[in-house]
């Protein structure tokens, strides 16, 4: 989700995001280590949505109610390590969601009903991270429209209207 939504989420904030071509090249092993490529970074790198309370459980173990989890890796470099089954079960999986955002096409025949329950939870998250991410770029939408409209005041106050 990070790599299909994130870098064009961060470009919009002014953050950086981690480029793997960029970092593969011998002169920027400074973001290899900043970014988490090959061992954790001193400082989180990403972060995702809580999969399991949503922000929603003060009380939840893997985000303390704040619904979000900081990643001390790179994406790629979470997905890379892990074991060859769950690295297709990921890619079949985005593959799917993919097919049904861009042109809804279920994985398996039938209405919404008879997806399977693995499926259906992986849509919540899928789309609970990609809400994240829009809301991360209304967010800036918002400060800006604040700024504007302070900058317009001020211009105001100075010509006494």
């Amino acid at each position: 989700m990070a790599r299909i939504w994130g870098p064009d989420t961060h470009a919009y904030l002014g953050k950086r995001f981690p480029d793997c071509t960029r970092c593969r090249l011998p002169q920027h092993e400074g973001d290899r280590i900043r970014w988490g490529c090959d061992a954790p970074s001193d400082r989180p790198v990403f972060e995702v949505g809580c999969g399991t309370c949503y922000g929603r459980d003060f009380a939840c173990e893997r985000c303390g109610g704040l619904g979000r989890i900081e990643l001390y890796r790179c994406p790629t470099a979470v997905l890379s390590e892990a074991p060859p089954l769950e690295r297709v079960q990921v890619d079949l999986l985005m593959r799917a969601y993919l097919a049904m955002d861009r042109r809804n096409v279920l994985p398996v025949d039938g209405g919404f009903i008879e997806q399977s329950r693995s499926y259906l939870q992986a849509c919540e998250i899928i789309d609970a991270e990609r809400a994240r991410y829009e809301e991360m770029k209304e967010a800036k939408r918002e400060r800006e429209r604040q700024a504007e409209k302070a900058r317009a005041n001020a211009k105001r106050s100075r010509h006494g209207r």
